[in-house]
């Protein structure tokens, strides 16, 4: 295995942008706009790269399409992690025969994890002769090169030697969604568990420079991305190989800090590498999703071991508890292993009873699958696939009851959740532990945030009622008054409606004042109020009358209004005061929220109290 790390130099891939135009200028001389069609298999980082396919296709002029029928370009970014997914890449790269022999022109690439295992380059080479082009992970930063060999007419093309592992900037992408962004830090792993294939198809680790990640995060929210997801086989090892002197928890706190409103979450960590450090800057910044998935695999130190995971089940549990305490509602999921080669049933209840233990809100379940060139297929396996399968049988019942009595302590809650799509009869939300929420609701929600109501649980997913609209159905409010009370600001109207529903039963709208007041001389009350959101911290520190809301009445017999500045309080209220808060304020800042809801904020000289 190459174990450098190769960065692709701007004059490599200005040489690849000159093939994306030789390929548009192809198709111009051939009087139509070619179509590609790109199926994605496996993991979110190869969704991440299938975006970077699409956006060197879409710069060579072709436009993406959802079905292999009849498109110029087919590519399978293929999975290697278990058998059935390898077999599956094979049956539906056989079913490409039928659409090639239809469309004879069409050419039909295989790359990702799959196309980095010798085996599968061979079998392709002798048995899908219907395939143009092979090409590993490593060069997939090549693939304009490879598209317009296939397409000028030269023979086969296999990009499938052991190059070094590459980083290259400035790829196009084309993404699924403007809304929710996947953002790759750092490829390949070190840690080469006994039973895992990736260290011999991605490489070794190797780490973006922190500036780069950061630009793409800043594009990405300035273009109204609400969640972000970091990307690496380990994340928690970023940083190792370089200089810059950032870990990652100093990476989470960098993006955090950037302005937006927006999440930030990240996958997958390793037990190995993950630290208090981690855990407490997820708990200091809010920007920072109460999400974690921490692969366990095995509850038995001694399967552990083999599997050479560098920890024990003391370890992890230790990790665990530390993680709960700085953030108690922190929402855990894991992967788990059933029948690693001689595994015993005793070890095997004590995957259980780890299970028990923790109280995971999902997991990731599989049965050991062996993988052709780890260490871990060549061990001795001694257990029955049906003993096998019963064990998962048991966990995955253990795991459903735990799920749905999690979810079940859901209903009643209030949760600000992201709306990011439909489906059928109704919408689709998640909350910032990631939970799915479905609820009924307007399309124009879609890629908003939305206050809402948990009514019902099962295992997988959650139900609920938009609080904003239960709350001024069951008021009897008039929309068109609910409008006016909004004060022309459509888009910060649910907000503002929170804020009254807030526990302290203190309000501000944000604004100058609720009709004009312009010409008006303000009152001089000298009093701060914090307004708290549904995560008890502080959305908006400004001066403003004391009105006690008791019931929502005739909005013109209860207003709220700030003293002065009137741009910097609207800027508060476009969210902009989360920033504000957490990037000058919160090292000043003493935060106790007791049952009084006491907050000292020295830096704004400020006592509040419900």
């Amino acid at each position: 295995m190459n174990t450098k790390t190769t960065r692709i130099t701007p004059e490599q891939l200005t040489a690849q942008f000159a093939f994306c135009d030789r390929i548009a200028a192809y198709w111009q001389q051939h009087g139509r706009t070619p179509t590609a069609y790109v199926e994605t298999y496996g993991c979110q980082q190869n969704e991440a790269d299938s975006e970077k396919l699409r956006g060197y296709l879409v710069q060579s002029g072709y436009q993406i399409v959802h079905d292999a029928e009849g498109a110029d370009v087919v590519v399978m970014n293929t999975c290697a992690i278990r058998e059935h997914a390898e077999q599956r890449v094979f049956g539906n790269l056989g079913a490409l025969t039928h659409t090639k022999r239809r469309h004879p022109e069409q050419k039909i690439f295989l790359c990702g994890c799959m196309a980095g295992e010798t085996k599968v380059s061979d079998r392709i080479q002798k048995s899908y002769p219907h395939v143009d082009g092979v090409f590993s992970t490593h060069h997939l930063w090549q693939f304009p090169e490879i598209l317009w060999k296939v397409l000028s007419g030269k023979k086969r093309q296999f990009y499938i030697a052991d190059e070094p592992g590459s980083i290259a900037e400035g790829i196009p992408q084309v993404r699924d969604s403007q809304l929710k962004a996947w953002v790759s830090i750092m490829y390949g792993c070190n840690n080469f568990c006994t039973y895992c294939i990736v260290p011999y198809v991605r490489g070794r680790e190797r780490s973006r420079q922190p500036e780069e990640i950061l630009d793409e995060c800043r594009r990405l929210i300035e273009g109204g991305a609400k969640e972000i997801t970091l990307l690496g086989q380990n994340v928690n090892s970023y940083g190792k190989d370089l200089e810059a002197g950032m870990d990652f928890a100093d990476l989470l706190a960098a993006i955090a800090s950037l302005p937006g409103d927006f999440l930030v979450r990240f996958m997958t960590s390793h037990p190995r590498d993950a630290s208090t450090k981690l855990f407490d800057t997820m708990a200091k910044y809010p920007k920072i999703a109460k999400q974690l998935h921490l692969p366990f695999q095995s509850g038995s130190s001694r399967v552990l071991k083999a599997m050479n995971r560098h920890y024990d089940r003391l370890t992890y549990l230790d990790e665990v508890l530390y993680a709960k305490s700085v953030m108690p509602d922190l929402v855990l999921t894991s992967d788990v292993i059933v029948g690693f080669p001689g595994e015993s049933e005793e070890e095997f209840e004590e995957t259980i009873s780890l299970i028990q233990q923790v109280h995971y809100d999902s997991l990731f379940t599989f049965i050991f699958s062996p993988r052709p060139g780890t260490p871990a297929a060549q061990m001795d396996d001694p257990t029955p696939k049906e003993e096998k399968n019963r064990r998962f049988d048991r966990l995955c019942a253990v795991q459903n009851a735990i799920s749905e009595e999690i979810h079940s302590q859901y209903i009643g809650k209030a949760l600000r959740c992201l709306v990011d799509g439909r489906d059928k009869d109704l919408l689709t939300a998640r909350t910032e532990g990631g939970r799915l929420v479905r609820f009924a609701g307007s399309d124009e929600w879609i890629g908003t945030y939305r206050n809402l109501t948990i009514t019902g649980a099962t295992t997988w997913s959650l139900t609920a009622n938009d609080t904003i609209s239960a709350f001024v159905q069951e008021s009897g409010l008039d929309i068109t008054q609910y409008e006016a009370y909004c004060f022309g600001y459509p888009e910060i109207a649910d907000e503002i409606l929170e804020c009254l529903l807030q526990g302290s039963k203190r309000a501000t709208t944000g604004l100058k004042c609720l009709y004009d007041i312009e010409n008006e001389p303000l009152p001089q009350i000298g009093e701060y109020s914090v307004i708290l959101d549904s995560h008890g911290l502080p959305r908006c520190i400004t001066q403003i009358t004391k009105i006690e809301i008791t019931k929502f009445r005739d909005i013109t017999e209860e207003y709220a209004y700030i003293e002065g500045e009137g741009d910097k309080s609207l800027n508060y209220w476009r969210n902009a005061h989360r920033e504000v808060f957490t990037r000058e304020c919160r090292e000043d800042f003493h935060m106790d929220f007791s049952e009084d809801m006491e907050c000292v904020c020295e830096h704004f000289d400020v006592v509040y109290s419900r």
